[in-house]
């Protein structure tokens, strides 16, 4: 399966973590709870990296890579600035409702993280994408990864939150039909745009029969 998105599945943001962090029910206390918690989980993302990088497990330096960047980097800096630019008011009232910690942290933090996640695993002439996926024989590093870079520029945030909540069930729907040799799950247009863009730049193997 494409592994470009399976590890950020696993960042998804949940209140129920904040559970166990002493935090008023305010929205500002639930955002400055949420980086405290993250402090205190990013050094087994550091460790987990590190190990990988010592084993010079190139599919799990991608994978601990992309939790670290998106976890211990991308998701404070947000709630940070969510911090600062939200009205002191609203940080202070109850986390609830349209003012929930869910309700403004998807928009404000997990989509644009998980945005710019999704760009970044394409820059360079080696780039993380490159590894993620099953690359069809005689395709370069450097030529796949300037044509998925291409593919995606003007994907927008919305489209690529898509992408990540339908990515997980889409591939364990194809597993299960290629276990159970029945027919393929239909493909969303999200999917079917990303999948498609995959295949052209010679990428996507993991979803072909």
């Amino acid at each position: 399966m494409s592994r470009i998105v399976i590890a950020l599945f696993a960042c998804c943001i949940s209140a129920a973590g904040l559970a166990q962090e002493k935090i008023d029910g305010t929205l500002g206390g639930m955002l400055n709870g949420y980086v405290t918690m993250l402090g205190k989980d990013c050094p087994r993302y550091a460790d987990a990296l590190a190990d990988a990088r010592a084993k010079n497990d190139v599919g799990g330096m991608v994978v601990t890579g992309q939790l670290y960047q998106t976890m211990c980097v991308c998701h404070p800096a947000k709630a940070r600035a969510l911090l600062q630019s939200l009205p002191k008011e609203r940080l202070a009232a109850e986390a609830a409702g349209p003012n929930s910690f869910a309700a403004v942290a998807e928009p404000g933090i997990q989509t644009p993280c998980w945005a710019e996640q999704f760009h970044g695993m394409f820059e360079g002439k080696t780039c993380a994408g490159f590894k993620s996926t099953d690359i069809r024989t005689g395709t370069s590093e450097a030529a796949y990864c300037a044509c998925m870079k291409k593919e995606v520029a003007d994907w927008p945030d919305a489209d690529t939150g898509l992408l990540f909540r339908q990515m997980g069930p889409y591939n364990a729907q194809l597993l299960a039909a290629k276990t159970n040799k029945t027919p393929k799950p239909q493909r969303t247009p999200v999917l079917h745009r990303y999948i498609t863009s995959l295949n052209r730049c010679g990428g996507g193997g993991e979803f072909m029969d």
